[in-house]
């Protein structure tokens, strides 16, 4: 299991975005819908970039970016 979010890291930002749309639906404050959008855009990123911490980098600086500009 673990070779396979070694391997295929657009998995491990596919859980995160499917953990993070799950509290969403708890919570309903649109904070983690946007963290989930930008798991998603990182996920795509993912298939082209195979640094994680430019990953994480990019992440958090969507997240920032999508809970700045639309909320």
């Amino acid at each position: 299991m673990w070779d396979a979010l070694v391997n295929n890291p657009w998995i491990f930002w596919l859980i995160i975005m499917l953990a993070l749309a799950a509290i969403e639906m708890l919570t309903l404050d649109f904070l983690f819908l946007m963290m989930s959008l930008a798991a998603l855009v990182t996920a795509g990123v993912s298939l082209v970039l195979d640094s994680f911490t430019v990953q994480v980098v990019l992440f958090a600086v969507v997240s920032v970016l999508l809970i700045f500009l639309i909320r």
